[in-house]
């Protein structure tokens, strides 16, 4: 199989409670994220919006919080950001149920994290099929908001589907991936890279 599942499992109530208390703490709510009326979301060519939890130290603080999942991480890594880098929490998440679980997988994890992320997909989108053969790409996926019809396929054209029942999914991003939300509703994950 492509992908594992890790033996540890997280409160999924906590998880989605937490998102909840973040984005209040950012000004906005999960409602208005799902309908895209989020300020300063914006959207790169995956189709992917998501809110960086960690942050390398010397990113202009505007840019901390709303990211392109993608190209604004492919800018930091081109400027000599690697995934160690990704240090500093968003203070927003202080003592919120989404930074302990971060640093429970940090004391997991040998070489710990880079970026730790919240990645939605809107419904009825899909990402292109991807690989990334850059450094420090083996990712954590912790599932917050799972509708039914939003998958995950692997290199073999396997079908995924991820609930958001606490589980950790662990995969290389050197194969080829890709996620489709086929659903009404959006798809919610907790993202964390492993350092390089």
């Amino acid at each position: 199989m492509w992908y594992t599942i890790q033996s540890k499992t997280y409160d999924p109530a906590q998880l989605q409670a937490s998102v909840e208390l973040l984005l209040e703490r950012l000004g906005t709510r999960w409602i208005d994220v799902q309908t895209e009326r989020v300020p300063r979301v914006y959207r790169d060519s995956y189709n992917l919006s998501g809110i960086n939890l960690t942050h390398p130290r010397a990113v202009d603080p505007e840019k901390r919080v709303w990211g392109l999942n993608a190209s604004m991480d492919w800018i930091y890594l081109h400027r000599g950001y690697a995934e160690h880098h990704y240090t500093e929490f968003l203070e927003e998440a202080e003592g919120t149920y989404l930074k302990s679980v971060a640093q429970d997988l940090v004391a997991q994890s040998p070489r710990g994290l880079g970026r730790v992320q919240l990645s939605w997909l809107p419904a009825g989108v899909e990402t292109f099929w991807g690989r990334s053969d850059v450094t420090g790409r083996v990712r954590v996926h912790i599932p917050i908001y799972a509708p039914p019809r939003s998958r995950m396929f692997g290199p073999d054209r396997s079908l995924a589907y991820w609930p958001a029942d606490g589980s950790v999914y662990q995969f290389s991003t050197r194969v080829d991936h890709k996620m489709v939300n086929d659903d009404t509703e959006p798809q919610l994950h907790l993202i964390a890279y492993l350092a390089d």
